[in-house]
Parts: structure tokens; C-alpha cells; sequence
């Protein structure tokens, strides 16, 4: 309710035409890419408290990537909305109707606690202001990991804040099978977002949810991420081989000259690189190609883990993908973006052969890249006939319904258990491996962000998500003595929730449906 105003402002403003290519990759690392997506969480959201929870989980398997690590599972649980890093609700002691026993005496000592949660909110909406933070969006993802290690070992990943994962897998127990281990843990929430952690011990009140485990998805969908993935690996395997070859040919070649030339060469060099325009000498062109190839295959890795898999395979450039490889400060490139089509590695190599003036003849490369944008293609541009044009025309039937229709319920919970597993899918693909399932790639100049999550997520952090769960319990305790002290129902809780001051921008119409609404739900 409080974000009533920024809801309206990130429906207005965010992005609502159909061409995937387009998204921006870059934007949430939670949030749904779908397009027109926030049209079926706007409905979800209507739901009230049939919208609190995930109705589904969804299993995909990636190969292992640690020392005897097996497989990993990925395990994607989907909320109608984000509920963002805030504290909760609070006041005194006076405004639930209990006076402390000594309070008295530490009423003075203690009175700035009340003020606590509000002036927190108000520093981080500052802050996310500032900075262009979203802490709130309709539709939110959020992952856990379970991966089989050798000896039947079980670790598991657990997300941090807004998708982040904490990347140290911890210990969850041997069993004999993945099915074992399921029945032996749980996944659970973390207080100040619906980052999911997975439990070693089940607790006593849990709530069970469907799971679409991945062989329905691989023949539903008709994609086969282990499988593609595989390939990755062993293009990775590809170039750290080559990459060693060059190297070593380059040392060999080195070695072969005379002191004065070596010494020439490094003049050579240095010239090369505070002056790029000018050329290294025709006697050590050879040394030059090695270094060319060397550091085109390394990039090349890098790419592997950090671009999103659609990219694999012929698509446009987009201008947010210049940025995130470091390309868009050369104008070269403006003309590759705007005239091909191609895998995002052809288009890197074709980019670095125009502007180093060379030719990349690594044959075995080119025809794995070759093979992986082929297989790519065939599950992208099949999702997008069947499933993603499908999912489009169900939101344009879903904008016809109507909050009055007597079948709103029933029919908004059909659209969410249809489009859901279309939307976790489409974020797959659309979603670099680091991020998705590999944290440990991530990019050393993107994991500031991991470190924050992971110091305000942190036991000995007495200050972030420990100090929001220390209100929580107190806010928690407060209101549950209240409710039970004045014997309120639901709607009386929420028509006196509702004329609290805070609420004081929220129209009064929309505060009129909210308790219709309640009226008709309790009925």
C-alpha cells in the first residue's frame, strides 16, 4: 500500500513492447524480463492473500562446475511481487495500549527506538532515489541451488538479497539421490525480501507447492539447458587449449631472438601501447598474432559467463549488450550492431578483426561457435513460435478480464499456473550463467554488489537484515497484542491500519476497494 505511487510510476514507465531482443538485461537482477509481464502480477497482486505465496517451483539442471560437483540444481520459486529491503510497521508501547513496567525510567532512554523503522525506510527510499535503486516490482524471482557432489554430498547456494547468491555453497547432508535429499529439506524465506535459503532440517509448519522438475520442462518447452551448457564447457575446454598453444608458441618464437631483439621487441610494444595507431614492426608480426589470438580467446571465456544464452545465437546487438562487453567507445562497432545479425562470439571476433587488422584463422574455434549458435537457435527461435507468442496472446485474453467478474479469482490463478512457467523459461534464457546459475563467474568489477548483500545479510551484522528482524519480532508481538487485546477481526485490523497517517497519500477510493475487497474475501 505505501508504494502505491511508485507502482503507478513503474507501470507508466516501463518497458511494454514485444521484441525481447530489446530488454534490457542489465535492469533487475529479480525482476521478470517477460514483456507486458507486470499485467499478470497486477492481477496476481489482486488476489490479496492468495498472492502471499509461490503457487509453483520450477527444477532445471546445469552440469557441475567444482571439484568433483556432479550436477547442480536450480530451483526457481516466483512471487507476485518483490517485497524490497524495508522495516516494518512500528510505534510505542502507548500506541498498543501497554505501558512497560519501567518505563518510566527508560522511556527516555529508549524513545528513539520508536522512530527507528521510519527514519530507516526513509534513508534507504532516499538512497534508492538517489542512486535509481528499485527496491519494489510487481513479479519477482527468486533461486536456490542443491548440487550432487560425489559420494552422494549435497551443498546448497542460498540467494541473498535481490537474486544475489552467497557463492560459498554450505554442507547440506548425504543421501542417495536428489529425490532423497528433497524429502529431507526445506526452502525458506529470509526476512526483508523473498531471497530463499535451503534448510538441512525441515520445520514443523511448512507449506507444500507444486514442483515442475526439468524433464517436463525439457519436453513441454523443448529445451535442454544441461545439454547446451555441456557444449559451453567444452568450448571453455576448447580455448584454454588453444589459449596454452599460442602461449607457448609465443615463448618459443621469443626465445629464438637475439638479446638486442628482444629488447627491440619490448620498445616495439610499449610504442604499440601508449601510441595504438602506430604498427609493430613486419619482424615481429608473428609474436603480434599470437598476442591477437591469445587475447580475443580469453575475452571470448569471458563471454561464455556473462552474456545472456539468447545471445548465442543470431540476434541484433542491442546497445546495453556494446556497453556490458566495453565495446561502446569504439566507433566501429556502431556499424556491426546496426548491419549483422550473428552469435554475440562472431560478432566479437568479426569486431576485433576490424579494428586489429587481422584475420582470427582458428578454424576448430570458429566451427564450435558455429555449432553452438545452431543449437542454440534451435531451442530459442522454437520457445519463441510456440511458447513465447502463446504467452503474449493469453496476456491480451488475461487484460479482458474484469476485477467485478465473479470468476476473477478462478480464472487470474489458470493465467498465473499457465504464463509462470513461460515467463521462468524466457529469464533463462535471457539471463547470463553467472547469474543464473554459476555466481562464481561474476565478473570481479559486478561483485560490489554481492559483497553489500552479503555484509547486510551477515549473523554478525548487527545492523541490515539482523536489525530489521530485531523489529520485525518486536512489531510482530506489538500488533498480535493489540489485535488480541481489542478482539479485531480481519477487516476491523484493516480499516484501523488504513486511517494511520502514513497512509494519508493513498487515495480514498483505492482504500474504499481494499476493504470492499477484504468484505467480500471474508464472506
Amino acid at each position: 500500500m505505501n508504494n502505491y505511487y511508485y507502482k503507478k510510476n513503474w507501470i507508466n514507465s516501463i518497458y511494454n513492447g514485444i521484441d525481447p531482443i530489446k530488454y534490457n538485461f542489465l535492469d533487475k537482477n529479480d525482476s521478470f524480463k517477460f514483456p507486458d509481464n507486470i499485467l499478470l502480477f497486477e492481477y496476481w497482486m489482486n488476489l490479496g492473500f492468495d498472492a502471499l505465496y509461490p503457487r509453483v517451483a520450477l527444477h532445471y539442471v546445469f552440469p557441475g562446475l567444482l571439484k568433483s560437483e556432479k550436477t547442480r540444481n536450480l530451483f526457481q520459486f516466483t512471487f507476485s511481487t518483490s517485497r524490497g529491503f524495508g522495516f516494518p510497521i512500528y510505534f510505542g508501547p502507548e500506541f498498543y495500549g501497554y505501558i512497560l513496567k519501567y518505563g518510566k525510567v527508560l522511556e527516555p532512554i529508549f524513545k528513539w527506538s520508536h522512530t527507528v523503522c521510519h527514519r530507516a525506510n526513509q534513508a534507504i527510499y532516499i538512497v534508492g532515489n538517489r542512486f535509481n535503486i528499485k527496491r519494489h516490482h510487481p513479479g519477482e524471482f527468486e533461486s536456490a541451488i542443491i548440487s550432487e557432489y560425489k559420494n552422494g554430498i549435497f551443498k546448497g547456494i542460498d540467494t541473498l538479497l535481490h537474486g544475489y547468491f552467497t557463492i560459498g555453497p554450505k554442507t547440506l547432508g548425504i543421501y542417495s539421490s536428489l529425490d532423497k535429499a528433497l524429502q529431507n529439506l526445506a526452502f525458506s524465506y529470509s526476512v526483508g525480501d523473498h531471497a530463499i535459503n535451503v534448510e538441512p532440517k525441515i520445520p514443523n509448519k511448512i507449506k507444500l507447492i507444486p514442483l515442475i522438475d526439468h524433464h517436463t520442462i525439457k519436453e513441454k518447452y523443448e529445451v535442454d539447458f544441461y545439454s547446451y551448457t555441456i557444449q559451453l564447457f567444452s568450448f571453455l575446454k576448447l580455448l584454454i587449449k588453444k589459449i596454452r598453444h599460442y602461449k607457448q608458441q609465443r615463448k618459443i618464437y621469443i626465445n629464438k631472438l637475439k638479446w638486442f631483439d628482444k629488447i627491440k621487441l619490448r620498445i616495439d610494444q610499449s610504442k604499440n601501447f601508449s601510441l595504438p595507431s602506430l604498427k609493430i614492426s613486419k619482424r615481429f608480426m608473428e609474436i603480434e598474432r599470437y598476442n591477437q589470438y591469445i587475447h580475443l580467446m580469453e575475452k571470448l571465456m569471458k563471454l561464455i559467463w556473462n552474456t545472456p544464452l539468447f545471445t548465442h545465437t543470431i540476434h541484433s546487438l542491442t546497445e546495453l549488450e556494446t556497453e556490458y562487453l566495453d565495446l561502446k567507445k569504439y566507433n566501429p562497432l556502431n556499424e556491426i550492431t546496426q548491419d549483422s545479425i550473428e552469435s554475440v562470439f562472431l560478432l566479437y571476433i568479426k569486431y576485433k578483426e576490424g579494428r586489429n587488422e587481422f584475420t582470427f584463422e582458428e578454424y576448430e574455434v570458429i566451427q564450435k561457435i558455429k555449432y553452438l549458435r545452431d543449437m542454440m537457435g534451435k531451442m530459442w527461435l522454437t520457445f519463441k513460435e510456440e511458447h513465447f507468442k502463446y504467452a503474449l496472446n493469453e496476456l491480451k485474453e488475461l487484460s479482458t478480464l474484469s476485477l467485478n467478474d465473479k470468476n476473477y479469482k478462478h480464472e487470474t490463478i489458470k493465467y498465473v499456473d499457465k504464463l509462470i512457467p513461460i515467463f521462468s523459461v524466457y529469464e533463462i534464457f535471457n539471463r547470463p550463467l553467472s547469474e543464473t546459475i554459476y555466481p562464481e563467474s561474476i565478473p570481479q568489477k559486478r561483485r560490489i554488489r554481492v559483497y553489500i548483500a552479503r555484509f547486510l545479510t551477515s549473523r554478525y551484522n548487527f545492523f541490515g537484515v539482523n536489525l530489521m528482524r530485531h523489529f520485525n519480532n518486536l512489531a510482530f508481538n506489538n500488533w498480535s497484542y493489540l489485535i488480541r487485546k481489542k478482539k479485531i477481526n480481519l477487516n476491523q485490523f484493516f480499516e484501523l491500519i488504513l486511517k494511520l497517517p502514513i497512509w494519508k497519500y493513498i487515495p480514498l477510493n483505492i482504500k474504499k476497494s481494499i476493504i470492499q475487497n477484504l468484505q467480500k474475501e471474508i464472506k
